[in-house]
């Protein structure tokens, strides 16, 4: 394969030591200790673990017996750490020390579930997989649930229904279904009839919201009596009707891409020498050893901060390092975008927010041909609605600003001809999620059964009663004052990940091990 030329130059080489252990970040230490996910840390729930017993009174600066994301924030600040556990640099004279560069096998990762949870490091650098299972459900049966009445937006619609030999039902509103009774019993005694295989849900862009989706797992996981979703789901959602009927019509004369002609393209961001800055590095690192075993390429562009443009960790062929003149990448390189449009798939690891994910604006993306393609984004705030039923923060956990005028990737992604798009609404686990579900399609498995195992996996997790809970919570009731206030874990997080594509579509035949292994230096 061609070699990519550098962007820059990459000279002295720094070895990277063995990180001495720092604090983990806010986010994995609220997920780890915050039991009733209600977004803060009570006393009790400080107690169940050695370092919150420790350090809650520190935590509690108001002493109203909670901890907040901000307390625990503005402790650390104090002390020279950031939220993610990184030493912030000229506080108290120290920088933090360099972490080493692991690239383990998939089979040497822990896959969490059934009791079995991530260990301190391992959440520290993100490294774990959520384990799935299949869970039964119908044999046949193809169901579309829209609330779009335009003929516009409904043509298609009957035109995947018919391709499918499938229906459409047609509700009032999506976004407000789980509130009004009538309507919500007329969709599930509908699905309790039909008891579909494969349920595409086709909410308007203005009905594409959180609440709509933890309905929909709601009504979803009630065909039968264990608490799991019963279909195997889909979104078909798109920022214009150009996009939705391009998102439709590629799907019915889509074939799965082969072994022979698979490709991977893997994008991070790499922000500095400590675990927090280059564990989106090591994904791609895991991505290319674990698709070399196969004799996949997986072509890698790596957007490095101007800080640390010495360094060179990922090395190959094939990998192409590009350093932003400002904070984010706002071109595309030539040389990525011609990989790119080779590939089959897209992985995307890193940072992510409004109008940016993985060390790239979005405004990049603008023209990149993504038709036929599936994207999957690690990065939080990727599938974020347009309209939002929780308050946005005015920034996020990393310190980036939030605004809600700003483009969102997935949207992007689909309006460029993505065939399937992966990402979440707000708060994204990264790797642990992303890989089960592209470990499912590289099997052989259609959309909506990749999403279900996920979404099953982690709506064990979740208490039946809860969703009820995140239904009724009223926006107000998670707004935070402050005008740096970071975002707030809301109840239901977890639920928020979204897969935009036909449910029924095969994005891939099973990738089987070719006979040339190609060699990355």
């Amino acid at each position: 394969m061609k070699a990519y030329l550098a962007l820059t130059l990459f000279t002295a080489g720094l070895a990277l030591a063995q990180q001495s252990g720092g604090p983990p970040s806010v986010t994995d230490l609220v997920a780890e200790l915050d039991q009733n996910e209600d977004g803060k840390i009570s006393k009790e729930e400080a107690d169940g673990s050695a370092r919150g017993k420790r350090q809650f009174a520190r935590w509690d600066r108001d002493q109203d017996g909670f901890a907040t994301r901000d307390e625990i924030i503005a402790m650390r600040r104090k002390s020279g750490i950031d939220a993610e556990g990184n030493r912030i640099a000229g506080r108290r004279g120290r920088e933090q020390s360099p972490a080493k560069l692991t690239i383990p096998a998939i089979a040497d990762i822990t896959r969490v579930g059934d009791g079995v949870r991530p260990t301190r490091q391992e959440m520290q650098w993100s490294l774990s997989i959520v384990k799935t299972e299949s869970h039964p459900v119908a044999k046949s049966g193809y169901l579309i649930v829209t609330d779009h009445r335009s003929e516009d937006y409904l043509t298609p619609l009957h035109l995947l229904a018919k391709h499918r030999k499938g229906t459409v039902m047609i509700v009032k509103d999506l976004a407000t279904v789980h509130s009004r009774q009538e309507d919500w019993d007329r969709l599930s005694s509908h699905l309790q009839k039909v008891h579909p295989r494969f349920v595409a849900i086709a909410p308007r862009l203005e009905s594409y919201r959180e609440k709509m989706l933890i309905g929909m797992w709601k009504l979803l996981s009630t065909l039968d009596d264990d608490p799991e979703l019963d279909v195997f789901p889909g979104l078909l959602v798109a920022p214009d009707l150009p996009s939705f009927e391009k998102l439709i019509t590629s799907s019915m004369d889509y074939k799965p891409r082969s072994s022979e002609n698979f490709q991977v393209f893997a994008q991070c961001h790499f922000t500095d020498n400590s675990a927090g800055g280059i564990k989106s590095l090591q994904k791609v690192g895991i991505l290319r050893k674990h698709f070399a075993k196969h004799g996949h390429e997986t072509s890698s562009l790596i957007v490095a901060a101007p800080k640390v443009r010495e360094e060179r960790p990922l090395k190959g062929d094939d990998i192409l390092y590009a350093v932003p003149k400002r904070r984010l990448l706002q071109l595309f390189p030539d040389e990525a975008r011609e990989s790119l449009a080779k590939s089959a798939l897209l992985v995307m690891f890193g940072h992510g927010s409004t109008g940016m994910s993985c060390g790239f604006s979005v405004d990049a993306f603008h023209g990149i041909d993504l038709s036929n393609k599936v994207v999957m984004a690690g990065s939080c705030w990727s599938g974020a609605p347009t309209k939002l039923d929780f308050p946005m923060p005015r920034r996020d956990a990393a310190g980036t600003e939030l605004k809600d005028n700003r483009e969102r990737f997935l949207m992007r992604a689909i309006e460029n001809g993505a065939l399937v798009s992966f990402g979440h609404m707000r708060l994204n686990q990264g790797f642990s999620t992303l890989y089960p579900v592209l470990e499912s399609w590289t099997e052989g498995k259609t959309v909506g059964e990749a999403y279900q195992r996920l979404m099953n996996a982690l709506f064990r997790a979740e208490k039946k009663s809860r969703l009820d809970e995140i239904l009724a919570l009223d926006p107000s009731d998670l707004q935070q004052p402050g005008e740096n206030r970071r975002s707030p874990a809301i109840p239901g997080n977890r639920l928020l990940y979204v897969i935009i594509g036909d449910p029924a579509l095969q994005p891939f035949e099973r990738l089987t091990a070719l006979a040339h292994v190609p060699k990355h230096r």
